[in-house]
């Protein structure tokens, strides 16, 4: 390996920090149904519902264990509900139905539910007939049903995480975040490629394969194109892949560092970081189709402007910016130049970075250093400057990034030693682990809504 991609992936790995991160549907009764309203602070209260095992109706139990388990878990992962605990479920299941009037409720009134979700698998050709079921308890009335033809078992879990959108619909009047997917990088075994997985952690698989050194993934708001920072081609470029084809191609024009892509709302612009081979670097806009770059900020010798976000109209730009002497946050319109234009965010502590703008511009999420010179992630609203703290005393927390719709949070973390990657909600709580495997977990990027 010589010199020069020696020095740019040391500097990568220094500023890595700064820069990183056929269906029924049939609501039963337009009354009964339920709305879990979804609010920032300790006011929030999880929903209790009770999940008992679906009834295998001629298939495997083990099929019936697993569906259950996906449904369990996806309601878990949301924070939204608590899956109230199977050993505390007094009703007698080979006796009981899923349908009305097949079942007592009193059962599970008795352990403080407030919804029951029912279920049934049958084998249906190469695949299956599920049947859903919910219950308000209070009422003791059918609030909703569906019933999925799934086609094959490959599709099993995707028509699972469907109908997982559709009752947290149902009930919030909110998408969902079940059928979205996050990407991130994997390092194992000297390999640090990018990598793409459900948004629970499940059908892990690698989409760049090039043997080099890949970082910073930051998915499109199209949901098509992952970009990212690669060294595949002896300098670290910016390279944009398609998802689905896995074709890739580089946008970035400069020689030295170009790293920390931030795609703008309509998917036609990326905001990135460039060194162009000198100490300082500097925020640029580029045209995904192709054209030069245009340079939004004006960098003195060893000041870095680092780690774009856009806000959500496409108007704001937040960014990173040394040009005080230690990483802090500022904002500045997106056609940027005037110093002028430019305002201090944060202005506690002394070491912030990795700014993600919320999908309702409500917040800011960053990663901050505190006094023990630990890593936390903390919210910052762009209007009162208002600071929150989200995380604390559980190993450094980084390189954090929003579910579409607002609600989630994805972030890595070393609480459990090597850094893995979490999901908690957007008040910092019932963070849950999503990664088990071998290797460390880094900068991952929640996709939006897909369709598929």
């Amino acid at each position: 390996m010589n010199k020069y991609i020696q020095k740019s992936q040391k500097l990568m790995m220094t500023w890595v920090g700064v820069l990183c991160l056929a269906w029924l549907v049939a609501p039963a009764s337009s009354e009964a149904r339920l709305k879990i309203k979804l609010q920032d602070g300790i006011k929030f209260k999880q929903y209790k519902i009770a999940v008992p095992a679906f009834k295998a109706m001629g298939g495997s139990q083990q099929m019936a264990k697993k569906i259950t388990a996906i449904l369990r878990n996806d309601l878990t992962l949301s924070g939204t509900f608590k899956v109230l605990d199977p050993s505390s479920y007094q009703e007698k299941a080979e006796k009981s139905g899923i349908e009305p009037k097949t079942f007592d409720f009193e059962p599970w009134v008795k352990i403080s539910a407030e919804g029951l979700l029912k279920g049934s698998y049958t084998p249906k050709g190469s695949g299956y007939l599920v049947k859903f079921r919910f219950y308000e308890l209070g009422s003791n009335k059918l609030a909703y049903k569906e019933d999925f033809t799934i086609p094959n078992k490959a599709t099993l879990r995707w028509y699972l995480h469907l109908f997982a959108d559709r009752l947290y619909k149902f009930l919030t009047k909110e998408r969902g975040i079940f059928r979205t997917k996050i990407a991130y990088i994997r390092n194992y075994r000297g390999s640090q490629e990018v990598w793409m997985m459900d948004f629970d952690g499940g059908s892990p698989r690698k989409l760049t394969n090039n043997g080099s050194i890949n970082a910073l993934p930051a998915w499109s708001p199209n949901g098509r194109y992952i970009a990212y920072t690669s060294w595949k081609k002896r300098n670290p470029d910016l390279f944009i892949q398609d998802v689905r084809t896995g074709k890739s191609r580089k946008i970035s024009p400069f020689k030295g560092l170009n790293t920390g892509a931030a795609w703008s709302p309509d998917s036609q612009r990326i905001a990135f970081s460039a060194s162009r081979g000198k100490s300082s670097m500097d925020i640029y806009v580029v045209n995904v189709s192709g054209g030069t770059p245009v340079r939004l900020t004006k960098a003195k010798w060893g000041i870095r402007n680092l780690s774009p976000t856009w806000s959500p109209d496409g108007k704001k730009i937040s960014f990173v910016s040394t040009r005080y002497g230690s990483p802090q946050i500022f904002v500045m319109d997106v056609n940027g130049n005037s110093a002028s234009n430019i305002q201090q965010l944060v202005t506690k502590g002394k070491y912030n970075q990795s700014p993600k703008w919320s999908p309702k511009g409500d917040w800011i999420l960053f990663t901050g250093r505190d006094e023990r010179n630990v890593f936390d992630l903390f919210l910052v609203d762009p209007k009162t400057r208002k600071v929150k703290r989200l995380t604390q005393n559980q190993g450094n927390n980084t390189e954090a990034s929003w579910s579409p719709n607002g609600q989630n949070i994805v972030f890595s973390s070393t609480r459990d030693g090597v850094s893995k990657l979490f999901i908690m909600t957007k008040e910092g709580k019932y963070a849950k682990k999503l990664t088990y495997l071998s290797g460390k977990y880094l900068t991952p990027t929640w996709s939006p809504w897909l369709s598929k």
